[in-house]
């Protein structure tokens, strides 16, 4: 999917499995900034991994392919089965660990 916003052009698409040391970096590099309660231990490898194995992390890239933001939107029966669902609001998912390249 392309987007095009005040002269930024970016693609939305899922995060290849050799990118998973890219995403680990973009978290710690939140780390400490306003409003970020991630710590050294979460996310880690172990939640990046998670995500490739299900298909649940995505990003946006820049015009040069890098990864300028990366979210993690998965399928969740749980929140499918809260009574506050409508059903014309189906399929629901859950949606983590969204960061954003601070350079951006």
């Amino acid at each position: 999917m392309y987007f095009q916003e005040k002269g930024y052009k970016m693609n939305f698409e899922r995060v290849k499995r050799e990118e998973a040391d890219t995403v680990l970096k973009l978290y710690r590099s939140l780390l400490g900034t306003p409003y970020c309660v991630w710590t050294e231990d979460y996310p880690s490898e172990k939640e990046v991994e998670f995500d490739l194995s299900r298909e649940a992390l995505f990003c946006m890239r820049d015009d040069a392919g890098n990864i300028a933001g990366v979210i993690s939107i998965d399928d969740d029966p749980n929140v499918e089965c809260l009574t506050c669902w409508s059903e014309t609001m189906v399929p629901s998912a859950e949606v983590s660990r969204v960061g954003v390249c601070q350079e951006i």
